[in-house]
């Protein structure tokens, strides 16, 4: 009972390891970034007019008792004003400034005055001077009262080339700053991991080359385009662009997203092989599926959080189907992951995809090198079969074929002997690589003792064997497993 309870243990092991690694991932990120943003008082819902108004006209408007979220605020039709009504300042010391950012450009106004101006809002496309995504504007000490502050925003947002989720990102009172551009703190996490993914990229292609795998490259493609959507996301850190530059950015980010939600799809496909077409089905399904909701969907967030679940949750499926022993737990991993990202899509764009992926494919190449890039090589001519006390050795070419026993494999020798091994179908199969083949969920056969593949009445299949034997074949693995033999009796 213990060596069973110890083998079972031994096969779960790096999938538990893993688990509690992404655990912690997860925990670090939602107890936050090591360095506490500065103090500031951040508007959550305001009054909102969509009209043409001048400022004059504003005095005098009626403006509505329910408040808007902000970043549920529309893009106005022609002008918009946005009215925070009764700003809290307790707790800010010091020159105080309005910091605004978002796709649209806007005149701020503190308690009546105008102390600045994003771009120049206009009621047309063609009038409108975009603004700067990120801005702030000083108040003058002299406008600010001991209560009853107003900001009132004059916005329109007609050059984004696209319908943005978000029109003010945000909107808040914060100690001022002389740079307008969003801090690089706010990246702190993403900053952290994109070197290191860059290293694991060049390491894993390197290795890719060193092994002859060309599978690797697609791993190693996978993380360097992640790397470059952390790039693209970071970028606004350090240029403080006009909003029209908004839409050409975050289609930078979401095509490298793309590319490495796709890669890492066909990383998976081709790392653990099995039916050819089903592999295509799922790359070209995957493709329209994402395209189909690129088309609909308003803002790059949510397409960007879209497609990257898509490929992970087909990634998650691919190996859960086709991945051998212990291997399909990375499946419940990339499930998990594709789950955050649809439900905290923005969090899960600006940090935490980073930081994920990172952990994940850095645990399983430090601690699982062959599971990422195999180890090449001649293939040795014996292999031993494990039973509870003993061991026994046995040239390979002699393995016609294997059969599942429970959590035991009988393997079947050309000379009809046999012997019961303690591992299960499929990891006996994995350490066999190359040698056999699992032609069903029972059964698993040495392609050079296959005599021929037969049709049976009730649309049934069985391989018959050098031996005389006949084992069953998969109805869903007969045509690529006839298609297997061809190419190996021509080779």
């Amino acid at each position: 009972m213990s060596d069973e309870w110890l083998k079972r243990f031994s096969a779960l092991r790096p999938g538990l390891e893993l688990g509690v690694l992404m655990l912690a991932v997860l925990a670090l990120l939602v107890l936050g970034t090591p360095t506490a943003p500065p103090p500031a008082n951040h508007a959550t819902a305001v009054h909102f007019i969509d009209e043409a108004l001048d400022l004059d006209q504003m005095e005098s408007a009626s403006w509505p008792e329910e408040t808007t979220s902000i970043y549920r605020l529309p893009a106005p039709e022609t002008l918009g004003w946005v009215l925070w009504r009764d700003v809290e300042l307790e707790g800010l010391n010091g020159p105080l400034a309005v910091r605004s950012a978002g796709p649209f450009s806007g005149r701020i106004y503190w308690n009546g005055v105008l102390i600045g101006e994003k771009g120049s809002p206009a009621a047309t496309s063609r009038a409108e001077s975009p603004g700067r995504i990120d801005a702030v504007f000083s108040i003058p000490p002299d406008l600010i009262r001991e209560s009853g502050n107003q900001l009132l925003v004059e916005f329109s947002s007609h050059r984004a080339g696209y319908e943005p989720m978000v029109i003010l990102q945000a909107l808040a009172i914060t100690p001022y700053r002389a740079d307008d551009r969003r801090p690089l703190r706010a990246y702190f996490p993403l900053v952290l991991t994109g070197g290191a993914l860059l290293a694991l990229a060049v390491g894993i292609a390197w290795l890719g080359r060193s092994h002859s795998d060309p599978r690797a490259w697609y791993l190693a493609s996978a993380l360097a385009a992640l790397f470059l959507a952390g790039g693209a996301e970071v970028s606004r850190a350090f240029i403080n662009y006009t909003y029209d530059w908004h839409q050409p950015r975050q289609a930078a980010q979401f095509g490298f997203l793309l590319i490495f939600g796709l890669a890492q799809l066909r990383f998976a496909i081709t790392r653990w092989p099995s039916n050819n077409h089903a592999g295509l089905a799922l790359q070209a399904g995957s493709m329209i599926a994402i395209t189909l909701y690129a088309l609909w969907a308003p803002g790059y967030d949510a397409k960007s959080s879209f497609a990257v679940a898509v490929a992970l949750f087909a990634t998650a499926t691919w190996l859960g189907l086709f991945a051998s022993g212990h291997t399909r737990w990375l499946s419940a991993v990339l499930a998990v992951i594709a789950w955050y990202a649809l439900r905290l899509p923005g969090d899960f764009l600006d940090r935490a995809v980073y930081a994920l992926m990172l952990a994940m494919w850095g645990y399983l190449s430090l601690r699982l090198p062959d599971l990422v890039v195999p180890k090449t090589g001649p293939a040795p001519t014996q292999f031993k079969i494990l039973t509870t006390g003993r061991m026994t050795v046995v040239d390979r070419a002699d393995i016609v074929y294997l059969r599942a026993a429970g959590n035991y494999t009988e393997v079947h020798l050309a000379n009809g002997g046999q012997h019961l091994d303690n591992r299960s179908l499929a990891t006996l199969t994995d350490a066999l690589a190359g040698g056999l083949h699992r032609l069903h969920r029972s059964y698993s056969v040495n392609l050079e003792h296959v005599s021929e593949v037969k049709s049976e009445t009730g649309s049934k299949y069985t391989a018959r064997l050098s031996t005389g034997a006949e084992v069953p074949v998969s109805r869903k693995e007969v045509k690529a497993f006839r298609e297997l033999l061809a190419r190996t009796s021509a080779a």
